[in-house]
Order: C-alpha cells, then sequence, then structure tokens
C-alpha cells in the first residue's frame, strides 16, 4: 500500500453550514486524519461547545447527524494532462464503510491524477471522473449528504507558483554545484564527487515536486476557464498558468544539466575506483615480493626484516629502507 498523509478541520456553525476557519458561532468541529503505509487508517474526532465558549471538548458521534453529519463535499472541475476530472474535498474523511458503499466500482484518483489502490485512501481530497464523480454525488444524497459545486481555490494558484520558484532554486543550485565540481575534477580535486552523488535523491525529489505544482495549478486554472467564472478569477488563473509554464521550463533546464554532470561523476567515481584497485593490486605483488627478498637476504646472513611494509637493512653502516615504489638510504651522523 502507497504512503499517503492527509488532514483537516472543518467547523459547523448552524444557519451556515461547515467552514474552515473558526469562529465564535461555531458549534461543532471535526479533526480528521487519513494515515496509510502498510495498513490505512482513519480518524475523525468531533468536538463540540455551546455558543460562546472558547474551548471544545469531545463530543460523541451521534452529534453528527441530519446537516451537520458532515458527509458534505465541495466540488471543482478541472484537467489533468487532458483527462477531465472533479476533484473533491470533504468535511470529514470517508471511514472504511462509507469509502467502500459510496466509492464501489468506481476509479478514485487522488488531486493529481494518480489511481489510488483502495477506496479508502480517498480520505478527505480527492478526484472522479465526471460520470464516477454523478454516480458519487447520487449516492451521498441517499445518505442524507451532497456534493456542492464551488470555484476553484484561487490560493492554489499562489501555493503552486510557490513551490515551483523553490524548486526552481534548489535545481539551480543543485545544478551549479555539479557544474563546479565537475570544473574542479577536471583539475584533479575530485573530493567533491561523492557529495556531487549524495544529492541525487534530493535533485529527483524536487523536480517531482515541480511536476506536481504543475499539475495542480493547471487543474486550478482549467476549473476557472468553466463558464460562469468570474472574468478576474480566470485572468489570476491564466497568469498562474503561465509564469507556471517559465518556471517548470527553468526547472527542467536546470534538472537536466544536473543530470549531465551526475553521469560525468558516475564515470569519473567508476574510473578513480578502477584505478585504485589497480594500484593496491600492484603495490600488494611489490610488498610479496620484498618479503620473499627478505626471507632470502636472512637466509644468507644479512641483517634484514619486514616493518610497516618496508624491507629494512643494513649495508656498509648505512640503513637501506625498501617500499612498494620508493627506496631510501640513512647515512649515519
Amino acid at each position: 500500500m502507497e504512503i499517503r498523509r492527509q488532514q483537516a478541520i472543518h467547523f459547523w456553525v448552524p444557519g451556515s453550514g461547515w467552514q474552515v476557519e473558526e469562529s465564535p458561532e461555531a458549534t461543532l468541529r471535526v479533526r480528521s486524519r487519513l494515515s496509510a503505509h502498510v495498513s490505512a487508517v482513519v480518524e475523525n474526532h468531533v468536538d463540540q461547545r455551546t455558543p460562546g465558549e472558547t474551548g471544545w471538548r469531545p463530543a460523541g458521534r451521534q452529534e453528527l447527524q441530519g446537516a451537520s453529519g458532515g458527509l458534505v463535499w465541495s466540488g471543482w472541475a478541472g484537467a489533468i494532462e487532458g483527462r477531465r476530472l472533479v476533484f473533491l474535498r470533504g468535511v470529514r474523511a470517508l471511514e472504511e464503510l462509507e469509502a467502500t458503499t459510496f466509492l464501489d466500482g468506481l476509479t478514485v484518483c487522488d488531486h493529481e491524477g494518480k489511481t489510488l489502490e483502495e477506496p479508502i485512501l480517498a480520505g478527505v481530497r480527492f478526484s472522479l471522473s465526471i460520470e464516477d464523480a454523478k454516480i458519487f454525488a447520487g449516492r451521498a444524497r441517499a445518505a442524507g449528504g451532497r456534493v456542492q459545486q464551488i470555484a476553484p481555490a484561487l490560493p492554489d494558484v499562489d501555493a503552486a507558483l510557490s513551490q515551483l520558484e523553490e524548486s526552481r532554486a534548489e535545481l539551480e543550485e543543485a545544478a551549479r554545484f555539479a557544474e563546479q565540481t565537475m570544473a574542479a575534477s577536471s583539475r584533479g580535486i575530485t573530493l567533491d564527487l561523492h557529495r556531487l552523488a549524495e544529492r541525487a535523491e534530493a535533485v529527483w525529489a524536487a523536480h517531482r515536486r515541480a511536476q506536481r505544482a504543475t499539475t495542480s495549478l493547471a487543474a486550478v486554472a482549467d476549473a476557472a476557464g468553466e463558464r460562469g467564472r468570474a472574468l478576474g478569477e480566470r485572468v489570476v488563473a491564466e497568469q498562474g498558468r503561465a509564469q507556471a509554464g517559465e518556471l517548470m521550463r527553468r526547472c527542467e533546464e536546470y534538472f537536466s544539466l544536473y543530470r549531465g554532470f551526475e553521469a560525468q561523476a558516475a564515470r569519473q567515481l567508476a574510473r578513480l575506483a578502477g584505478e585504485e584497485a589497480v594500484s593496491m593490486t600492484a603495490a600488494a605483488d611489490e610488498l610479496e615480493t620484498l618479503s620473499l627478498l627478505c626471507a632470502q637476504l636472512v637466509a644468507q646472513g644479512v641483517p634484514a626484516v619486514m616493518r610497516e611494509g618496508e624491507l629494512i637493512l643494513d649495508a656498509d653502516g648505512h640503513t637501506v629502507r625498501i617500499g612498494p615504489g620508493r627506496v631510501s638510504v640513512e647515512t649515519p651522523a
């Protein structure tokens, strides 16, 4: 099962319905959480208070009855990669029985258009095709709930653009570091090659976040283009789409630049590892030869000894040290 987490808080205001912002008039609060790793866990905590109170106290599930039952979803139309979808956001997370009942036989996706493995993973936020959304809305109404159509949340445009700008900056920094590292390695400075390789996972993650932000913003822009939407909303969404396109183009540019340097670093690290292995093998062969020579000298009565990888012997009062690739002679003072 995929890793998936969601959480949401909604407030019930008599006469106004469910809201995402707390107000003094709110009498119920629902805190929902979905956590899925090996298995999915859905939690809906219900709190209540009387008007005028500031603190919340736990309430029983019997408080979620009628209009305040929490079976309310906000929905807006959009598209991901040309596929038309209805994006849904619930007051509370669908629990197992509700998920299997309301979503039985439907293809359920997240807000990025990825198909979910199990209905219970829908949680608070999910999406359906237009046809499946109609079926879902009918089942929700039959259970006393409803799906209300809303305009796309324009703050999502700013959030997506902020994520794209953050990813752009991260990818640019990584590409510049990779470029400097490879320039240094061409001069024989190879200490940072491993650091470049260690950053690969973070770079790929930044690229994926940029892709998700672009997808989300495109859905908002498409939904803002629906008939009946205010012109101002459409202008904001289209401006956001244009900015996102430019930011994503730069993200792809820096990501490709990094990947090119990453491939060069991988080849150089492999070459250095091979050279080190050859060098170590040669040194081992030399040590074996020196050890055989030491044994022969001792057998002939010549003072000789192997110490710390060196053959040390006395020759006419001089100390001769012979190691792999080096010879030194020490003359007594």
